[in-house]
This record gives C-alpha cells, structure tokens and sequence, in this order.
C-alpha cells in the first residue's frame, strides 16, 4: 500500500469522526458546558484510533484486534 492511500484512509476516519463529533455537539449545544461529555476532538481521536488499528491489521495481522 503506497503513501496516499494510507493518508486517504486515516484522512477519511478523521473526516467522518469530525462528522459526528459536530452532529453530536449540535443536538446538545443548548446544554451547559459540563452536562456535554463528547464532542468534535473526542469522535475524531477515537476514529484516529479505529484508522491507525485499521491499518495496522493489515500490516501486523489479526493478533493485534485481540
């Protein structure tokens, strides 16, 4: 697998974390700061976090999802 394809799959797990973060923190904009728990940075670690293990898996196996 070349560079840009690696760079295109983590880009888009960040994309579409970015996506939910900011739809989740849309629906509960009217709470105060404390009662919101996740929002934009939180989606888009975790899905940083399910790409990087992604493309992992290909590189060192299945051992590393267990």
């Amino acid at each position: 697998m070349d560079e840009l394809a690696i760079f295109i799959r983590v880009g888009l797990a960040l994309v579409v974390g970015l996506l939910i973060g900011w739809e989740r923190g849309w629906h509960t904009r009217d709470q105060s700061g404390g009662q919101r728990t996740m929002g934009v940075r939180t989606f888009m670690l975790v899905s940083l976090l399910g790409g990087v293990s992604a493309l992992l898996v290909e590189f060192v196996g299945e051992v590393l999802l267990a």
